[in-house]
């Protein structure tokens, strides 16, 4: 069944503007197995990265900031060397795919 969801979700991230749909983030939220989450946030920033999509819209950019720190918050000390460099590319990616066009805006988000 979880393969079958995060293969729905990546339909919909090619298909559709899925992290621009005002009800994303609420369909996120009730996510509660936190394997499931890491999963579906992790085939998120890889459709970010794949699609190579420029984000300007505040809430859509504070969308993927939590995600990646969603992301970036699984990484521990027993972490795999290979899965922190896979998560950080993850992350760089999601990172470039944003323009806040108020720089002070945009400072802030990298910041973060």
């Amino acid at each position: 069944q979880t393969c079958a969801f995060r293969s729905r979700i990546m339909k919909w991230i090619s298909n559709q503007d899925l992290l621009e749909m005002p009800v994303f983030s609420t369909l996120a939220s009730l996510i509660s197995d936190d394997t499931v989450k890491l999963g579906v946030y992790t085939r998120i920033l890889e459709a970010v990265r794949t699609e190579n999509k420029m984000f300007t819209a505040v809430s859509t950019v504070q969308l993927l900031l939590n995600i990646a720190k969603y992301v970036g918050s699984s990484i521990n000390a027993l972490s795999p060397a290979d899965q922190e460099r896979q998560i950080s590319e993850l992350i760089i990616s999601s990172i470039r795919c944003t323009n806040l066009q108020r720089c002070e805006k945009q400072l802030q988000y990298l910041t973060e």
